[in-house]
């Protein structure tokens, strides 16, 4: 039983120890010539090795993961992309500087940044990764979860020298490695100019915490996500990396931030081409050479950002990766990265369209902004929750994300990326806006804007599809009942938009409905449509919502939290409808 007992524990003792414990062991035993004193030694040293490895598998190292995003995963050649428990433990199998190999129960492993997660007893001392063909371990600056396989998303291309992990333009010489980071993010919030960091893990931060400090107001807030955004136009000028920035917005879910996105000279909110929207909404086409003025201009503005940004950030960080980001060929940019503590710092220039900074978590850097999401039936319950009944009769879809457009023309892009984000799909307008080829100041073609969202919502599992029925309470209530609001291109009609305020403000005090419904009868009986509005004012809004008894829908603009839920008879819809419905199928 001792031999036997030994010979089981010998593993714990190799991996804590090395071997020179097992050589000490049998030059022990060699030196014993009596058979009854070798096998009481052997007893005795078979309890000893148990006893040792015992301690050894309860010192074994692990690891909980303090971020809220979901984590890729890699054993072989599968890739899972999960979300993980905040009471999960995972074995740590290697170490190499701040990245750390886990492992999880299934045997799936993930490289990531030890900021991002809290570890327990001691370091091994001979971890080893795995390192077959199938899958190894790169390292991309300080990236994290930097595991790939062979069905990984394309490596970034022609990269630069990993950037500094302490740049060399601070003096100061680093004794604790937390002061360390203290004096990188404050040097960050020096150049960002802007009070980003609190400490070395913003994905840990709360993110209203995050919001207040920027003074970023609130746009959104559902029960799992979060967004923060401030526009910064005409004489409110915000500097940011000393260049001009137009949006600032903070994205976060399950209360910690997931996304920052920062905006400067761009297509929509630059000064010139609101002056080109502001024409089109008056009826006046933009001449040629006004549109190639305001694209030399924007160009100009957007080139001498990137060179202000990228030497802010590069005197800092050192010199960038270049990266691709997105999930699809389409939305997929070139980007200058750098990386800091499970940070990856992105900025991207393309012509014609803007210049932005995204700050997100490492790993999802490391797979071209890929993240998780949910699949079919759980997407397919969770929306059949958020069907809201009232006692007037009112059948209205919550939880739907705001984003506020601002005053350019994106109610295409923003109003897609609300809906994305309610199926569970993120997105950003900027991108939606170049996806679609919107015009400079706003203004896009339907179906091309649909065209690259659909590519975009396929990557994650979802489809887009045109609902060709009339637009009646039947017909919409169909969509409504199964959680799925409709894209509706209209145009914007002045008195009926006048009667959308007046309806939705009388709903607030009705106590008799049958009155109200009386009271919408006689309003739409003097409705009268200016045929000017409906060939210049296109527009595009969501259904949220129905009510059979007063034969209304409920709408919801892109246009801020007052825009969120308001009603609109069928008569007034029907009037000023262009035709087109569509929605996010699971």
């Amino acid at each position: 039983m001792g031999g036997s007992r030994c010979l089981t524990m010998r593993p714990f003792i190799f991996r804590c120890f090395g071997s020179k414990v097992a050589v000490a062991g049998s030059a022990a035993v060699r030196r014993r010539t009596c058979a009854g004193c070798h096998e009481t030694f052997s007893i005795f040293l078979g309890i000893l090795f148990f006893i040792i490895g015992s301690s050894c598998s309860w010192a074994e190292q692990t690891a909980t993961i303090v971020s809220n995003d979901p984590i890729h995963f890699v054993k072989g050649t599968s890739r899972v992309v999960r979300p993980v428990q905040p009471d999960e433990v995972f074995s740590v199998t290697a170490t190499n500087g701040d990245e750390i190999t886990i492992v999880d129960q299934d045997g799936f492993q993930a490289t990531l940044n030890r900021s991002l997660l809290k570890i327990t007893g001691p370091s091994p001392t001979a971890a080893v990764a795995d390192s077959s063909p199938a899958t190894s371990s790169t390292t991309s600056g300080t990236g994290t979860n930097s595991t790939t396989a062979s069905n990984t998303p394309p490596v970034p291309l022609t990269p630069t020298p990993a950037a500094n992990p302490v740049p060399a333009n601070i003096s100061k010489t680093f004794t604790d490695p937390g002061q360390e980071d203290s004096d990188m993010f404050r040097h960050l919030n020096d150049v960002f100019q802007i009070p980003l960091f609190a400490d070395a893990n913003l994905w840990g931060d709360d993110v209203g915490d995050v919001a207040k400090r920027l003074h970023w107001p609130q746009e959104s807030s559902t029960t799992t996500q979060a967004s923060y955004r401030r526009y910064a136009l005409g004489k409110d000028e915000v500097s940011v990396l000393s260049a001009r920035a137009y949006s600032m917005a903070l994205y976060g879910r399950m209360g910690h931030p997931t996304y920052i996105s920062i905006v400067f000279a761009n297509k929509g909110d630059f000064a010139e081409a609101e002056a080109l929207d502001e024409k089109r909404s008056k009826n006046i086409t933009p001449s040629g050479d006004e549109v190639d003025k305001v694209l030399k201009d924007l160009n100009a503005a957007v080139k001498s950002d990137a060179e202000t940004i990228n030497a802010q950030l590069t005197a800092l960080l050192g010199p960038p990766e270049i990266h691709q980001f997105g999930p699809t060929a389409n939305s997929r940019e070139e980007v200058h990265r750098w990386n800091w503590k499970g940070h990856a710092i992105l900025f991207s220039a393309p012509r014609n369209e803007y210049a932005a900074i995204r700050i997100v978590p490492s790993n999802v850097a490391d797979h071209a902004g890929d993240v998780g999401n949910m699949d079919r039936e759980t997407i397919k319950e969770e929306l059949s929750k958020r069907i809201f009944k009232r006692d007037s009769g009112d059948v209205v879809l919550q939880q739907i994300p705001m984003v506020d457009q601002g005053p350019k023309g994106y109610c295409v892009p923003a109003t897609w990326e609300r809906y994305m984000r309610y199926v569970d799909v993120p997105a950003d307008m900027y991108v939606l806006a170049m996806l679609g080829n919107t015009n400079l100041g706003g203004g896009a073609s339907i179906e091309a804007i649909r065209a690259g969202v659909n590519d975009y919502v396929e990557s994650y599992g979802r489809r887009i599809e045109i609902a060709d029925v009339p637009l009646d309470i039947v017909h919409v209530s169909k969509f409504i009942d199964q959680g799925l609001p409709l894209m509706w291109t209209c145009f914007v009609q002045k008195d009926v938009e006048k009667n959308i305020n007046l309806h939705t403000g009388q709903r607030k005090t009705v106590t008799d409905w049958d009155a109200y419904k009386t009271t919408l009868k006689e309003g739409d009986k003097g409705l009268v449509i200016d045929p000017q509005a409906a060939r210049f004012n296109g527009h595009m809004r969501m259904i949220i919502g129905y009510n059979p008894q007063t034969n209304e829908l409920a709408i919801s603009d892109s246009w801020g939290e007052h825009y969120a839920e308001r009603w609109i008879t069928v008569k007034e819809a029907q009037t000023t409808t262009r035709n087109d419905l569509a929605y996010v199928q699971w």
